[in-house]
Parts: structure tokens; C-alpha cells; sequence
């Protein structure tokens, strides 16, 4: 199995407000948005993932691959 992709995920207070912030500072773009967690993109093909807090796990993923 060869890896696509490995983007760190960010534990957030609020979703929308973290996607307007990275967007703003970083220029980057949302490329998945389910409301609990996002993922931005920039144009160089680096990825972000924004995430709050789960209440039902006991810890939060910090990567995706």
C-alpha cells in the first residue's frame, strides 16, 4: 500500500471559527467540511485537518492517513 496523504488534525473549540482563522492566515481552502471536522488544503497540495473535541472517545486522532 503506498501513502497518499498524512495531514496533522488540529483539536479545536469551534470548526468554523478555526476553518476562517487557518484561511485567513494560511490562504488555504477547505476541501472537506462535516461540521465536527474539516479539512483545509493549500495550494501545494498540503493538508490540515481542524476537529472538536469528541465526547464519546477518549482521546482525539492527531493524524490522518
Amino acid at each position: 500500500m503506498q501513502i497518499e496523504r498524512i495531514a496533522p488534525i488540529l483539536t479545536v473549540d469551534d470548526v468554523a471559527t478555526a476553518i476562517a482563522e487557518h484561511t485567513r492566515v494560511l490562504g488555504m481552502d477547505v476541501v472537506m467540511d462535516m461540521g465536527g471536522i474539516a479539512f483545509l488544503a493549500g495550494s501545494a497540495g498540503r493538508q490540515i485537518g481542524l476537529m472538536t473535541r469528541d465526547a464519546t472517545a477518549p482521546v482525539n486522532p492527531n493524524i490522518s492517513v
